[in-house]
This record gives C-alpha cells, structure tokens and sequence, in this order.
C-alpha cells in the first residue's frame, strides 16, 4: 500500500493534514496512527496541546467498503468517523468533535485510520484509494 501524509498548514491553534492512500496489494492499514498527538506543539508554542479537537472532515474513499479513524483510547479505542464515497463534515458550530474521553497517557489522543475491505480491518483491493482532508484545533 502507498500512502502519504501530508501536513498543509502546523501553526500555533491548528493542524491541517491531507491523507492520501492508493492499495497495491490486497494489504490495506490497520491502526496507523496518522496524527501523533505528543509530536505537536500546542497554542502556547511550548508544550504538547492537551487535547485535539476536529472541526472539519473532507474526504473521497474509491473501492475501499470504508476508512475509519478512531482515538487512540488507553482503555479503548474510540470510533471519529467510518467514511465511505464522498463526504464533508463541519463540526465547527457545535464546537468540534472531541475525544469522548479525558487523556491521561501520552498516546491518549492521537489520530488513527484503518482500512476495511470485503468486511475485513487491514484489507484492500489493488486500486483502492482514500483521500481525507483533516482540520484539527490544538486546545492547550
């Protein structure tokens, strides 16, 4: 599987990534932690902003059943989104989508993504593609 991330805007209150990924096998992503929340800096330009909030989901799966992002949950994963076809998502006026949850260890937070394919975490078909557009609010 290629795939790519890419980071189009890393500034002090929020953090833009595009995710790009085209199947080459039959072998999709399980768990790849796409946003690794201890490698930001938050608003205060020092320190790991204490929570991560997404205002925006765009997104464009071709082939795969769904692409599902999840928080990373010390007692569990937490389920963001499970995306298939062509979406957009504005979770601004309510305030974002947060982590259901408090943090507490350092992976508590990050942003994960798995791929599903004939009903099947990690699978794929050669030719399958996901786009996902992320816009995320580094609260301190």
């Amino acid at each position: 599987m290629a795939f790519d991330t890419q980071v189009i805007l890393d500034g002090p209150k929020h953090h833009v990534i595009v995710l790009r990924g085209l199947a080459t096998t039959t072998t999709g992503e399980t768990g790849v932690i796409k946003v690794d929340r201890s490698g930001l800096t938050g608003p205060d330009g020092v320190n790991v902003p204490n929570e991560l909030v997404i205002e925006e989901i765009s997104s464009s799966i071709q082939g795969f059943e769904s692409v599902q992002l999840y928080w990373e949950e010390a007692g569990g994963d937490e389920v963001i989104a499970q995306l298939s076809g062509d979406n957009f998502y504005d979770f601004r006026p309510d305030g974002g989508l947060h982590k259901p949850s408090a943090s507490s260890a350092a992976t508590d937070g990050d942003i994960k993504l798995s791929t599903y394919s004939v009903a099947t975490e990690g699978a794929a078909i050669a030719g399958d593609t996901y786009f996902i557009k992320l816009t995320i609010r580094k609260n301190s």
